[in-house]
C-alpha cells in the first residue's frame, strides 16, 4: 500500500512531525481527501505510534517535543513499514 502520495496533503495540512500527526482524526483525513478506509487507518496506526516513540526518546524530564521530526514525506513512506516493528521515521 503506496501511502506516499498523501505526503503533500499532509504537509500542506501542517503535519511535519509525528508530535503533528499524533493528531489526526479520522474526519482530518476526510477534510484533506484521504478517503479510503485502509489508508486512514494506516496513517492514524502509524501516527500514534510513531508519537508515542517520540515522546520515550525525549530526555528524562523533558516535557518539549524531541529533536526527532520527521517530515510527513518520510511519514507517508514509512507507514506501511510500521506494522512489521518499524517506527515512523
Amino acid at each position: 500500500m503506496s501511502l506516499e502520495r498523501y505526503a503533500a496533503r499532509l504537509e500542506s495540512a501542517g503535519v511535519r512531525s509525528a508530535e503533528d500527526a499524533a493528531g489526526l482524526q479520522q474526519q482530518d483525513l476526510v477534510a484533506l481527501g484521504i478517503t479510503l478506509a485502509g489508508h486512514q487507518k494506516k496513517i492514524l496506526s502509524s501516527a500514534h505510534a510513531a508519537a508515542a516513540a517520540a515522546v520515550m526518546m525525549r530526555p528524562a524530564g523533558s516535557l518539549a517535543p524531541s529533536s526527532s521530526s520527521v517530515s510527513a514525506a518520510a511519514a507517508a513512506a514509512a507507514v506501511p513499514a510500521v506494522g512489521a516493528g518499524a517506527s515512523f521515521v
